[in-house]
């Protein structure tokens, strides 16, 4: 047997471990994403999606609790796709207003003149916004957050430390954060619960059967970056298969 054949074999454990976790994590996504749907008082009013990437990291699972608000109501949701981050840091500056002007928007958001008049003119062909002489802007639909709560989790199937540190990053653009992991691995982690309150990051275990199990409940928080919550909401109502925006 030569080195090169040595080493191919060597190789080969190390890409089934990958596989065999990668598949794991898928199914205990998928077992996470259906507990949140049929677990739910309000299943009707929750949108989950996988994936979700607000630019701190792509988020294995986050789910929204819609409030009614339509943040588009006279349009469908394919005009959903023309909202940008850019978009979305707009509409956190102008948020619960009634009335602004574009130096109040360049001072809150940080983006370039010509961005915001590019961003205002989309929002006011909408119909959120009318724009007048002198920057000033009167807001039509007043703005304001499309969920009450926006919750992500970070799916491991061993590593919950670099699951905390991640899940933390979604605090960002969420109201709750959790670690998930399989059951039997959550159940070792009881020493360990202290650490998890203490970044305020939420821990459940799930079956292998799906069911699941809550070890810390998270806190409630308000996102700490407007833009990006803005963001993860209108990435959510892109999923949404119902007829509202």
């Amino acid at each position: 047997m030569n080195v090169s054949q040595t080493v191919k074999r060597r190789r080969k454990p190390n890409f089934v471990n990958k596989v065999g976790v990668a598949k794991d994590e898928k199914r205990l996504v998928s077992h996470l994403i259906a507990a949140i749907e049929t677990n739910r008082s309000s299943a009707k009013n929750v949108i989950v999606v996988s994936e979700l990437d607000c630019f701190q990291g792509v988020a294995d699972v986050v789910a929204g609790t819609f409030n009614g608000y339509r943040l588009l109501p006279k349009h469908p949701k394919n005009t959903l796709h023309l909202l940008s981050f850019s978009t979305a840091r707009i509409l956190s500056a102008l948020a619960d207003r009634k009335k602004s002007n574009i130096s109040k928007i360049v001072q809150a958001t940080g983006l370039s003149t010509p961005t915001i008049r590019k961003e205002l003119r989309l929002l006011q062909r909408l119909g959120i916004l009318q724009t007048g002489s002198g920057g000033r802007i009167s807001i039509l639909h007043l703005i304001r957050p499309p969920f009450k709560e926006i919750e992500a989790y970070e799916v491991k199937v061993k590593d919950w430390k670099n699951g905390i540190y991640q899940a933390r990053n979604y605090k960002s653009f969420a109201h709750k954060v959790s670690v998930a992991l399989p059951l039997a691995r959550a159940t070792l982690l009881k020493k360990r619960l202290p650490e998890f309150r203490r970044m305020r990051v939420g821990l459940l275990g799930i079956g292998p059967t799906g069911k699941v199990k809550w070890f810390v409940k998270p806190r409630r928080q308000s996102p700490i970056s407007g833009p990006r919550s803005f963001l993860a909401a209108v990435s959510l109502l892109r999923t949404d298969r119902r007829p509202r925006n």
